[in-house]
């Protein structure tokens, strides 16, 4: 029972008893919410009384009592009395979470209710390989090509007797989900492939999946499970370095993604890859020519970037920069940007296609020492 005084309200939802956006019956955690018939005051409006009304299915003011509400220059105290049964003052805006103990359809109430799985479960990403359409091949063996995809990989927690809802997240927005599945009937909602995103998204993005457990078909669903985040693509190991005219330093590339293929023939596979190619990003060209960027930095690579198999994608690829000597006296240290880019893939590999991989910046920094010999000395022509 509320004890009569004064109050003051903290909510994530707000603070304040709402005047014009009536909440509805079972609202507020209550069957007849009540809310404030009038105007919030000013602060040079000193106590002000109020009707309040109380919010039925028969009428939005069936029953009024009167309140007192002061403003106190940037928030608002209420004297408030007990209230009829079945009801409660309403504060706030917008829905009302359900409590950590609860769940709903909307994580919010009304409806929240404890009545659901309570197992725990883990859940990750994986990306791997599926079987995919077959194309036909001269000389060779028809199999099926190779595809990549991610999956929300879970055990079930009830000998398949629980219902799931299944949720794929690229960068945090849901473009996917499945709800009420028997664990026996799950196996296409666990699996995201590239036609439900590359509309939307490029590789190098975060991928999670979600579940919730329900007791039986359209029950209370559980709270969200969350899988870790899957940084999906091709990652250097840094995206800053520095480096000296004439020394050298390595980036270490990992892919997380796998490497289609055409076919699944093993005489095949070892020959399926995917190239990406380094160039300028400010104007979107191939510009490592005789692995070398504008005199500027310089690359031990195969054919100014890094490849990918089939069969070792997983192994880590370095590339090798060297900073350029121009044997010339630079006042200022040089910059030169690098991205990689897939400029054409196959179809298996379609979910490499625009990847966006950030540029990574390199520091030239001028080395005295070679272009002036040691018994040279350096004059200060402003001294």
């Amino acid at each position: 029972m509320l004890k009569e005084g004064w109050y003051r309200i903290y909510s994530d939802n707000g603070g304040d008893m709402p005047t014009t956006q009536l909440p509805g019956t079972k609202y507020c955690g209550t069957m007849n919410p009540i809310w404030l018939n009038g105007t919030l005051p000013k602060f040079v409006d000193g106590n002000m009384t109020i009707e309040a009304c109380i919010q039925t299915n028969q009428s939005v003011c069936e029953e009024s009592i009167y309140i007192v509400t002061r403003n106190c220059d940037g928030y608002n105290v209420y004297y408030l009395r007990p209230t009829p049964a079945n009801s409660s003052y309403c504060f706030g805006s917008g829905p009302v979470h359900c409590i950590a103990s609860m769940s709903s359809e909307t994580e919010y109430y009304p409806g929240c209710s404890s009545n659901f799985p309570t197992n725990s479960i883990s859940v990750e990403v994986e990306a791997l390989l599926t079987e995919g359409e077959i194309f036909p091949i001269p000389n060779v063996d028809p199999t099926p090509s190779l595809i990549p995809i991610f999956k929300c990989v879970f055990e079930d927690q009830s000998n398949e007797t629980y219902f799931y809802d299944v949720y794929w997240l690229i960068c945090g927005n849901v473009i996917k989900n499945n709800n009420n599945l028997l664990f026996k009937n799950i196996t296409d909602a666990i699996v995201l492939k590239e036609m439900d995103w590359h509309d939307k998204y490029k590789m190098n993005m975060e991928v999670k999946c979600a579940i919730r457990m329900r007791n039986s078909n359209e029950s209370t669903p559980g709270p969200y499970v969350y899988s870790p985040v899957f940084k999906a693509g091709l990652y250097p190991d840094k995206y800053y370095y520095t480096i000296t005219e004439g020394e050298s330093f390595n980036i270490t590339f990992t892919s997380t993604v796998p490497v289609g293929c055409i076919s699944s023939h093993p005489d095949l596979r070892s020959q399926c890859e995917q190239n990406f190619y380094i160039f300028r990003p400010y104007n979107q060209e191939p510009t490592c020519i005789n692995n070398m960027i504008k005199r500027d930095i310089v690359f031990k690579a195969e054919s100014c970037g890094i490849r990918l198999g089939n069969l070792d994608w997983m192994e880590k690829r370095t590339l090798q920069v060297y900073g350029y000597n121009d044997g010339l006296y630079n006042v200022n240290n040089r910059y030169a940007y690098i991205k990689l880019s897939a400029s054409s893939v196959s179809i298996p590999n379609n979910i490499w296609k625009d990847v966006y991989i950030q540029q990574i910046r390199v520091l030239i920094v001028y080395n005295y020492v070679k272009v002036f010999p040691s018994n040279v000395t350096l004059v200060n022509s402003s001294s």
